[in-house]
């Protein structure tokens, strides 16, 4: 057990062990393919279709990208807290998962998006966007 733990958990540089064959199939999949020209075999259409639709944003996932950031910095304590919080609920451990992850992941953007509203924050968690920006989720038009 205790072994398992280090491998898992053990580190060079930011090669995790427990990923490792994962990255070694992956790679060998990007060179098989670009040796056998499988992605030249896309049509114009295809790739296009891809190209837009892993492009697009509307204004809700615009305000979300402004908030990532400190989505990412606040993530951590808003689990622990939701972790301890759920610890004495008698339901399932599987409940308690989708209750923390959901929870952490709407707490986190809620406060973020809530917090770059300011200034001075928007310019510390913010994607550089100003607080108008951040509020509405478009660039603002100067004149």
């Amino acid at each position: 057990m205790r072994f398992t733990r280090w491998i898992v958990a053990s580190r060079i540089s930011t090669i995790q062990f427990a990923l490792f064959p994962q990255y070694a199939i992956l790679f060998g999949l990007g060179c098989a393919a670009g040796r056998r020209g499988w992605l030249e075999t896309l049509t114009p259409e295809v790739r296009r279709g891809c190209g837009e639709h892993w492009t697009r944003q509307g204004p809700w996932l615009r305000r979300m990208a402004a908030a990532a950031y400190g989505a990412f910095v606040i993530h951590p304590p808003l689990i622990v807290g939701l972790a301890l919080a759920l610890h004495r609920v008698m339901i399932a451990a599987e409940l308690k998962f989708v209750l923390g992850v959901a929870g952490a992941v709407a707490g986190a953007f809620g406060i973020t998006s809530l917090a770059v509203r300011s200034v001075a924050v928007s310019r510390v968690f913010g994607s550089g966007a100003t607080a108008a920006q951040a509020r509405t989720g478009r660039p603002s038009v100067r004149r």
